[in-house]
């Protein structure tokens, strides 16, 4: 969640994927729902020059507080998502389909001894199976119309149907095959049936038997040069593809459950739930929760869903979740209170596990942009940077800080990342990487790797032309314990640099180390100066871990080019000695 009126201070937070948005008023109400193919992007299009925009937007983002948002997978995810949010919460300034008829259903009429399939926007009737909503109509009508060739269904109106039925002969469709033709009696109901649960199991996504012979009838006929005919196989299995590119919650028509993945770091988690209705996303919520230090994930879940269904009447028949729980204590508990069987499920595969993902990404990212949200807030920054200043016993609150790490394959390619915070904030065009060159081999552990880093990261201060590695740092941090602050003080009295403070940041913990003591320095769990000092170390590592992967895959592609060419020589070597052999 950001706020309407920091939202080019915020604008950050957001992220570069497709999903779903939402604009909160002032008291909480959803105004307004929208969908996007990258959220960043399409909300930053809200926030130009008032003339640019017309009345209505202009009026809502004048009423707004707060956006919220989804991330989902697709394009085409985001749009039924938001027409399932628009029909839910009847958003103030959306446009309402009170008709149910914006996206176009596939549709199973099981009022008619022979059940006639067919496309409709109305999902309204008793007696009819439903698919969908879809997103391309043309595609429905081409997927239809492709796999009538191999389960030919009924699709005629019912007065198609009677007047072949009187006349004894049945329509086109029928005389080519694309029919079974009961109208004439040409297939018994069971036998119709049985068809009928074929399409029925292809629409739910058991797609591989008709895909298959689609593909066996591309691939023959380009291998007689049929280019022609390929190419329109190839457009059928496009449509099919096109046509099952649906909500990814759409399960199954049956399915109600609750889907809850939690994810956290040292210092918090949060757990992201979507609620599913008869296969359709209802509902979404969120929490954060500030950890002890000895909970793990499956405690801190296991204590959401206490607290969540006890205080609830309604709980669901199953429950996912993406940790498995230590024992049955709490389904039992759940089963007894509902007086119903209640069962929590981690599973393994198939779309309640995509689902599941999808959430899980959810709550990852919410973690994410909450942790930074704290600090683009120029007050957080102040505060963090003046706990950091009275932790350290620094002059004056750092304005530069440094943070390093390590990173390495069993030794091998040693990787060191400099990451720069200036007032609090990342400065992503002043990173710089060092590869380590004393100790390829491994021999050397971190501590070394340290030294070297800042040994050659000091000598540059003043000398350099990169002006990231001229300027000084008023604070330099190392992602370890304690070995690897001393290490880095060694660094530092060899460089003969006075005014720079040092500490590192010890991740079990959380736990503060100034050099050459042992007694760590513990700041509050909460505090605006830990979140900056995560913040910066977990920077720190994840540029040191992406750099050392590129310069290992560099390496062992180096090497296997290499092999390739001592093989070729010596294949070269045998050739020759048999040549001269045979003379």
């Amino acid at each position: 969640m950001i706020s309407v009126a920091n939202f080019q201070q915020e604008r950050q937070l957001i992220p570069d994927k497709p999903g779903v948005y939402k604009y909160l008023n002032k008291s909480g109400d959803i105004i307004y729902v929208g969908k996007a193919k990258n959220l960043k992007k399409r909300l930053s299009s809200y926030f130009v020059a008032s003339r640019r925009l017309d009345n209505k937007t202009y009026t809502m983002i004048q009423k707004a507080k707060t956006i919220e948002w989804t991330i989902v997978m697709s394009e085409i995810e985001a749009l039924t998502l938001e027409y399932s949010y628009i029909q839910k919460y009847k958003p103030h300034y959306n446009i309402l389909y009170t008709d149910d008829k914006s996206y176009p259903y596939l549709a199973i009429n099981y009022n008619d001894d022979f059940p006639r399939v067919f496309i409709t926007r109305n999902k309204r009737q008793t007696n009819i199976k439903y698919f969908g909503p879809f997103t391309q109509i043309w595609a429905i009508r081409q997927t239809l119309n492709n796999v009538t060739d191999i389960l030919p269904l009924r699709t005629c109106t019912k007065g198609v149907f009677q007047g072949a039925k009187i006349s004894d002969r049945p329509c086109l469709l029928g005389f080519i095959g694309k029919c079974l033709a009961p109208c004439v009696n040409k297939v018994s109901q069971k036998d119709y049936y049985k068809v009928l649960d074929d399409f029925s199991q292809f629409m739910y996504g058991n797609t591989k038997g008709i895909k298959s012979k689609l593909k066996q009838a591309m691939n023959e006929a380009s291998w007689k040069q049929e280019f022609e005919q390929a190419a329109i196989y190839k457009k059928k299995l496009d449509a099919l593809d096109i046509v099952l590119a649906k909500n990814s919650a759409a399960i199954s028509d049956s399915v109600t459950a609750d889907f809850l993945a939690i994810t956290s770091d040292e210092l918090n988690a949060c757990i992201y739930a979507f609620y599913v209705s008869h296969g359709s996303i209802i509902g979404e919520q969120k929490w954060f929760i500030i950890k002890n230090l000895i909970d793990k994930n499956q405690t801190v879940l296991e204590n959401i869903l206490f607290d969540l269904y006890s205080s609830t009447k309604y709980i669901p028949s199953k429950i996912f979740v993406n940790l498995t729980l230590p024992d049955m204590t709490l389904q039992n508990y759940l089963s007894g209170k509902t007086f119903k069987k209640v069962t929590i499920q981690t599973p393994k595969k198939g779309k309640t596990l995509a689902l599941l993902d999808k959430a899980l990404q959810n709550a990852k990212e919410n973690l994410a942009t909450q942790k930074q949200s704290r600090l683009i807030n120029i007050a957080n920054r102040t505060e963090a940077l003046q706990e950091i200043s009275q932790a350290l016993n620094m002059a004056k609150a750092p304005f530069r800080i440094e943070c390093y790490d390590i990173s390495h394959t069993g030794g091998n390619y040693r990787t060191g990342s400099m990451v720069v915070f200036n007032d609090g904030l990342a400065v992503k065009g002043q990173y710089r990487q060092f590869n380590i060159k004393n100790n390829l081999d491994g021999a050397k552990d971190d501590t070394h790797a340290i030294e070297e880093v800042l040994q050659r990261r000091l000598a540059n201060i003043g000398k350099s032309p990169d002006k990231s590695l001229n300027t000084k740092p008023d604070l330099i941090i190392i992602d370890g314990g304690i070995p690897q602050v001393n290490s880095a003080a060694l660094a530092l009295r060899k460089s003969g640099i006075d005014n720079i403070a040092l500490c590192s940041l010890a991740k079990r913990l959380e736990e503060i180390f100034v050099p050459f003591s042992n007694q760590p320095i513990i700041l509050s769990r909460n505090s605006n100066g830990l979140y900056l000092l995560q913040q910066l170390r977990d920077e720190s590592h994840r540029f040191a871990i992406t750099k050392h992967r590129a310069r290992r895959t560099k390496g062992l592609f180096a090497k296997s080019s290499q092999t390739s060419h001592i093989y070729s020589e010596l294949k070269n070597k045998i050739k020759n000695k048999q040549t001269v052999r045979n003379k």
